[in-house]
């Protein structure tokens, strides 16, 4: 199945230079310690949505309750890299996953305001 993957809230990984100044930052890079909301948008236009989280960052969220943690449509990765997130994506297509992990939430052209055609999308 081809895809590309949207970032609806944009893809940014805050650096240490962000939280450096913040009481508490414990020195972690972001990119093993955040989440991202993620589309995946096939080429006939089907959208799906997920949240990549970090071992750290689900780490992190579970200590400020400290009984479960749990967000519909996570998947964990390793790192927030674009590449990395392909990869996941990518393996749960292979493994027969995407369905469970994934939720279906529309057509590109309901969803994309702007949307014109699959290989326009970056």
């Amino acid at each position: 199945m081809n895809f590309k993957l949207v970032f609806p809230g944009g893809y940014y990984i805050p650096t240490e230079d962000d939280f450096a100044d913040l009481p508490g930052y414990d020195g972690n890079p972001s990119i093993t310690d955040h989440n991202l909301d993620v589309y995946v948008l096939c080429e006939d236009g089907r959208v799906y949505v997920g949240t990549a989280f970090t071992v750290a960052n689900v780490a992190q969220l579970l200590a400020k309750d400290g009984f479960y943690f749990w967000a519909s449509d996570m998947f964990i990765v390793k790192d927030l890299a674009q590449q990395t997130i392909r990869d996941a994506v990518q393996k749960a297509i292979a493994d027969s996953c995407f369905s469970a992990i994934f939720s279906f939430i529309g057509f590109a052209a309901a969803i994309f305001p702007d949307f014109v055609s699959y290989e326009l999308i970056e």
